[in-house]
C-alpha cells in the first residue's frame, strides 16, 4: 500500500499546530518495538526505523497501540517529562519519520 505523507506537519512546518491540543494519528501499519539497551529503544513500520533514548518500552508500547491521541495523553503518560523539551522532541522525530501523523487543527 502507499505510504501516508502528513504535510505540512512531515516535512517540519506546524508540528504542532494546537500546542498540547494537538492531535496525533498512527497510520494502520505494523510496528515492531525491540530494546537495543536499556534505555534505546528501535521502532521499526515499513520501511522506517528509528531510535529513541531515554524512554520505557511500556510508553511506547502504549502510544503504538492508540490508533489517535493528544499531547494532553502525552503528558498524561509521560508526567515527569517535559512537553517542550521532551515530549516534542520524541514526537519530532516519530512526525518528521511518518511514523506518526499530525492531524489537521478543526477550521
Amino acid at each position: 500500500p502507499s505510504t501516508q505523507f502528513g504535510f505540512p506537519a512531515q516535512v517540519g512546518f506546524s508540528l504542532f499546530p494546537e500546542d498540547k491540543k494537538t492531535q496525533f494519528y498512527r497510520p494502520p501499519k505494523p510496528v515492531k518495538i525491540t530494546n537495543l539497551t536499556e534505555d534505546h529503544i528501535e521502532i521499526c513500520t515499513a520501511n522506517k526505523r528509528i531510535t529513541l533514548k531515554g524512554i520505557s518500552r511500556e510508553v511506547i508500547e502504549r502510544l503504538f497501540q492508540q490508533t489517535r491521541f493528544s499531547g494532553i495523553d502525552l503528558c498524561n503518560w509521560l508526567p515527569e517529562f517535559d512537553w517542550e523539551a521532551d515530549i516534542c522532541a520524541m514526537m519530532t522525530q516519530l512526525i518528521l519519520s511518518g511514523i506518526i501523523l499530525v492531524e489537521p487543527p478543526q477550521l
